[in-house]
């Protein structure tokens, strides 16, 4: 699969779908890189040349935390916003979103962390109220 950023853009513009947000999910968790030379910064900042509004940078599985270092790193690099991509929950939320502006959230909202049940109210209660608190 190869990036297809510039077109993306073009499209949307085409479309007069200007106000549609890209967001960039970089060096993917379900993928491998292609070129091993490419940092995680210089893809945040390739996203963020190409157009992008946001970046999404990921642990390295479903659920995985996204290590902090990485998010540190891409945000003193770019200008757009940075989300997380994967492990964020409520017992490192207020950690996590220390630095990235906002998150992608799947699993730890899900019964027992298991992506094929139901999304479940309580987790996501308790969730919601610990970022309530944190902001």
């Amino acid at each position: 699969m190869y990036p297809v950023a510039v077109e993306a853009t073009r499209y949307r513009k085409l479309l007069g779908a200007e106000k549609v947000k890209i967001l960039a999910d970089i060096q993917v968790k379900y993928t491998y890189m292609l070129s091993k030379d490419i940092s995680l910064i210089d893809s945040a900042k390739m996203a963020q040349s190409s157009g992008a509004d946001a970046v999404i940078v990921t642990g390295v599985s479903t659920g995985q935390q996204t290590p902090i270092e990485a998010l540190e790193q891409v945000k003193k690099n770019v200008k757009i916003p940075v989300l997380i991509g994967s492990g964020v929950s409520v017992n490192n939320v207020k950690e996590q979103f220390a630095i990235a502006d906002g998150a992608i959230i799947g699993s730890a909202f899900k019964e027992g962390k298991d992506i094929s049940k139901p999304i479940s109210y309580e987790l996501t209660k308790e969730f919601m109220d610990k970022v309530k608190e944190i902001k």
